[in-house]
């Protein structure tokens, strides 16, 4: 198909700066979104730029090859953008702002847009709506498991607050609530749902809805599941902690808090150690509650690879001082690993990560 449509404007979002005397320091920027038709030295500028993305992110037929990625455009904004849309739907979804019906309408609304774009560009809807709407569901899938990781950490903040005070938000720490992880898991049905309800609408028999990713593939240690999540910024990020698998399925109201050094207060008892050890002024802080059961206490890691162990094990470390410690409690807490920022090389190295 020779597609020879000229474009009449083209929209671009640009970023908005507040200024002047009384703009408050903290102001957040709004983008915004400007137009230029043809005949504005803009509008030759940024078609070149398009055309050269195009042409690099589009299939033998003049479409891309990926809807939600780069070549791609939608009625008004390019088809990229539509990602963003979508991080910031499940952001509001995961932190209680918005239902799943707003999930639901907003892949809806990508897909008309997208749609209406390339039929108006002179394409057959059979030749590219299996296409978009997989498109749409795999760029879900990642929204709905970072958006699960988002609701997560905002939450860790004001768990943060109560051993830091009120105004502290530093230093390495992570927050696991098994919410999430059934919430997002839930959400992962929820999208096919949807998808094949996308497919009836438009006509689509066959598509390709895959809810894991292979091996190596670079989005399974992000993306996988809510606990790839958290393990990416607990191992990944910050090198305090890990967990041995991430296929592992925890208790309904199971959580825990981890903080590395100096996160130990008042609040939190000395678990038995060594008298006079001068290592424990680093001791960090872990803090683990399931319905009716919880443990708080420090954490022993370890600076010096010449006289300690590696890492310390969560569940070793608890049954030291807790004897009733519930089974499905205990099966999470032998997959917890916790140790010393500049031994986080070492770990890692001899504990690649495990999936399933």
């Amino acid at each position: 198909m020779d597609i020879s449509i000229k474009r009449t404007s083209i929209t671009v979002t640009r970023p908005s700066t507040s200024s002047g005397a009384n703009a408050p320091e903290d102001a957040v920027a709004s983008p915004t979104r400007v137009t230029y038709r043809r005949g504005d030295p803009e509008f030759d500028t940024f078609e070149h730029a398009y055309d050269n993305v195009r042409y690099q992110f589009t299939n033998e037929k003049g479409l891309p090859k990926n809807f939600l990625g780069p070549g791609s455009l939608g009625t008004s904004i390019p088809g990229f953008m539509f990602n963003q849309e979508l991080d910031d739907m499940f952001e509001q979804y995961y932190r209680g702002q918005t239902d799943v019906s707003a999930v639901e309408k907003k892949m809806n609304d990508i897909v008309e847009d997208l749609k209406a774009s390339y039929v108006e560009k002179g394409f057959n809807p059979d030749d590219f709506m299996p296409k978009l709407i997989e498109d749409v569901y795999n760029a879900a899938r990642l929204g709905n498991v970072r958006g699960a990781g988002i609701g997560s950490w905002y939450d860790g903040r004001e768990v943060l607050k109560q051993f830091m005070g009120p105004n502290e938000y530093t230093g390495y720490y992570v927050y696991y609530d098994a919410k999430y992880y059934y919430q997002s898991e839930d959400m992962k049905d929820t999208l096919q749902d949807i998808a094949w309800k996308l497919a009836e609408q438009h006509g689509v028999t066959e598509l390709n809805l895959p809810t894991s990713y292979p091996d190596k593939d670079p989005r399974k240690g992000m993306y996988e599941n809510y606990n790839a999540a958290i393990n990416d910024r607990m191992r990944s990020e910050q090198h305090i902690g890990n967990f041995l698998t991430e296929d592992f399925v925890p208790p309904k109201d199971f959580h825990f808090f981890y903080r590395m050094y100096g996160g130990v207060g008042p609040k939190v008892p000395p678990l038995p150690a060594p008298v006079n050890e001068p290592e424990a002024e680093f001791d960090s802080l872990l803090y683990v509650w399931c319905d009716n059961w919880s443990f708080m206490g420090r954490v022993p890691v370890r600076m010096d690879p010449t006289r300690y162990p590696v890492s310390v094990n969560a569940y070793e470390l608890i049954r030291r001082s807790v004897s009733n410690i519930p089974p499905d409690i205990a099966a999470v807490l032998k997959n917890m690993d916790f140790y010393a920022q500049n031994r986080g090389q070492e770990y890692e190295r001899a504990h690649p990560r495990q999936y399933a």
